[in-house]
């Protein structure tokens, strides 16, 4: 029996909502090559071989000695070590007579994103460099993922042949039905108490000011409302002493970073999750994947108008859309769904009947494998 192709993934961090998936690419032989593991990883849930590298011409070294049949190189506007590494998958693939191909999320002009870097004007020298780049990239590639309509107009302003530029629902895959649904164990909440889940870095933009401000009116009326965050970052600290400060310490709860596989049990525990996120000059949410999450294990969704979180959220059907930095808005949104238990159950069928039809993991991988084969050279196929 032939051996299959080999597929070299090359990312900086490797995040388990990418690559816990991949055992669907069953028509390849996958390496990863990561600089690090998030933390919402579990080891014993991936599939394939993984390979870290702690420096740019490692990667390349392992690429050579490796041998793929095809690459994926990074994102090129994650910059600066994104650069560095599609530079080095561009270049392993053209040594070892390869295709590659790349995905690309950046969802805000790099004119904007890098206007001011170390407080200096560097976006006058950066953005017309890193669009120079993502020409020669792509014209090189064989084919370009963009994972939303930002990114396309990213390709785009840089002059990508729309024929290169894909569509498909790539490393956002959507998520393991099996695994996020209704049905199956709940984690232990306060008794009585309804909560409220956000899920995410606890960091400005992912809007957790707004949120503990929203939170404040809402136990206004619901008195017994549990806000539980999961997660860590530097906002950390910031939410324990404003739930002090406001009495409230005993209906806050900070419960760190977990595994992605242990989130349906705090998903389906929750009454309503909320994801705020804001734009920032630098930063626009890209995809909403606990948004994504959320509706498969049919828990309602309150998210906002933030970056690309409306091409994957259908207000109304699969979730709330409300305006950003608005925590009265935000609020009103999650009272609606505490008080109105019909509505919430009838967001919830229609949350978990959406994804089932548009963010199905095993289905979307099957369809991007379909497209990467036909990448191969011919001999390759199998």
């Amino acid at each position: 029996m032939a051996a299959k192709p080999r597929l070299a993934i090359v990312t900086t961090v490797a995040r388990a909502d990418f690559c816990e998936p991949l055992r669907w690419l069953d028509a390849f032989e996958v390496w990863h090559f990561y600089g690090e593991l998030a933390p919402d990883i579990r080891k014993d849930r991936l599939s394939g071989h993984y390979m870290r590298f702690r420096s740019t011409p490692e990667l390349l070294l392992g690429l050579l000695k490796v041998r793929p049949d095809i690459i994926q190189g990074s994102e090129p506007y994650d910059f600066p070590p994104g650069f560095r590494l599609s530079c080095a998958a561009m270049l392993a693939a053209g040594l070892l007579r390869k295709p590659f191909y790349f995905p690309t999320f950046e969802n805000i002009r790099p004119d904007v994103k890098y206007a001011r870097r170390r407080g200096l004007p560097v976006g006058i020298v950066l953005a017309p460099l890193l669009r120079s780049f993502l020409s020669l990239y792509s014209y090189k590639s064989a084919a370009v993922f963009a994972g939303n309509e930002g990114a396309v107009r990213n390709l785009r302003a840089a002059h990508v042949p729309a024929g290169r530029i894909r569509r498909e629902l790539y490393a956002t895959w959507g998520v393991d039905l099996r695994l996020f649904n209704p049905d199956g164990p709940l984690a232990a909440v306060p008794e009585g108490s309804e909560v409220i889940l956000f899920v995410g870095r606890l960091v400005e933009q992912k809007g957790v000011r707004q949120l503990l401000r929203a939170f404040q009116l809402i136990k206004e009326s619901q008195p017994e409302a549990t806000l539980a965050f999961i997660g860590d970052g530097p906002l950390a600290r910031e939410i324990t002493e404003f739930a002090r400060s406001h009495g409230i310490d005993n209906r806050v709860q900070l419960l760190g970073s977990l595994p992605n596989c242990d989130l349906p049990h705090y998903f389906r525990a929750a009454k309503v999750v909320v994801v705020p996120s804001l734009t920032v000059p630098t930063w626009a949410e890209q995809v909403g994947m606990v948004s994504i999450q959320s509706m498969a294990c049919g828990t309602p969704v309150v998210t906002t108008r933030s970056g690309s979180i409306s091409e994957f959220i259908e207000d109304g059907v699969s979730g709330l859309l409300v305006p950003e930095r608005d925590p009265r808005a935000l609020a009103d949104a999650v009272l609606r769904l505490l008080c109105d238990e019909p509505f919430r159950n009838s967001l919830a069928i229609s949350g978990r009947a959406y994804a089932e039809r548009h963010y199905d993991a095993a289905a979307n991988v099957a369809i991007v494998q379909d497209v990467l084969l036909r990448l191969l050279p011919r001999a390759r196929r199998g």
